[in-house]
């Protein structure tokens, strides 16, 4: 949660750059470029719930920024953002972004948050984000996402919970993933590569059955599949070591799978209410 303080010092942050603008408006170039210098100098900048709707034009001469925070305001576009190419992190989840400028700019990102913006698209370009880590996308309105996303090699977090996705491109490797979150969708269970998934989370989908291959996921530590349609356990689930957490409230899951699969995985802690 954001401290009055944080919020104090993200205004600020954002009266110098109101101040820069209207040097630059009247012609005080000059004076502009040497207000505030402390700021101008800056690496990270947050302008974090300050109600904005667009972000402060002088932005856009801030091209030095390694991390940027605009989270909880009401930013429709990001394009002022496009000169940054030196980014590592943006965060703008809670905001109403609707559209991302190209993203082939932002190629040292390593973190982008999202979470809980209008996106109901995302360009093939996320390929460009070939430092990309992290990247959390819960919360909007994707019906679809690029098989482009499938070349990230650096991915280890992908949150898409809360979207309308109804299936993952076949391409969907993604090799270096750990974590991926597909809560609130409206998948089957979908064709991914297991190599180092860690958690993986399909709650609230329209799931009835799980893969008879579920042994192939040999790094999988914790698996939810909370309020969907799955009546039984294949055999399969008993070769997987590394299993320590099942979550399946909600499933008319018989109580004799449950045991079977408790035998051979005695570390297991299984999750029904």
């Amino acid at each position: 949660m954001t401290s009055s303080y944080e919020i104090k010092h993200n205004t600020e942050h954002l009266r110098q750059l109101q101040e820069i603008a209207a040097a630059y408006d009247e012609g005080r170039l000059k004076d502009a470029e040497k207000l505030h210098p402390f700021l101008q100098r800056k690496k990270e900048l947050s302008l974090s719930f300050l109600g904005l709707t667009v972000l402060p034009k002088p932005l856009e001469r801030f091209s030095h920024l390694t991390k940027f925070w605009a989270y909880g305001n009401a930013l429709t576009q990001l394009d002022v953002l496009a000169s940054m190419n030196e980014l590592s992190l943006l965060g703008a989840s809670e905001n109403a972004l609707t559209q991302l400028p190209s993203l082939q700019q932002w190629s040292q990102l390593q973190r982008l948050e999202l979470a809980y913006n209008q996106l109901n698209e995302l360009s093939s370009t996320i390929e460009q984000l070939q430092a990309l880590q992290y990247l959390d996308l819960a919360y909007n309105q994707l019906q679809e996402i690029p098989s482009a996303i499938g070349t990230l090699s650096q991915l280890r977090y992908l949150n898409l919970n809360g979207n309308q996705l109804v299936v993952l491109p076949n391409d969907f490797a993604l090799l270096t993933l750990h974590t991926l979150h597909l809560a609130n969708n409206r998948l089957e269970w979908p064709t991914i590569n297991p190599v180092s998934l860690k958690v993986l989370d399909l709650s609230h989908n329209n799931i009835t059955s799980i893969p008879t291959n579920i042994d192939n996921y040999q790094q999988l530590e914790v698996l939810t599949l909370t309020g969907n349609q799955i009546s039984e356990l294949p055999d399969a689930m008993h070769q997987l070591p590394a299993l320590r957490e099942l979550h399946l409230q909600g499933n008319p899951i018989p109580s004799s799978s449950l045991e079977q699969l408790l035998q051979h995985l005695p570390q297991l802690t299984v999750c029904l209410d």
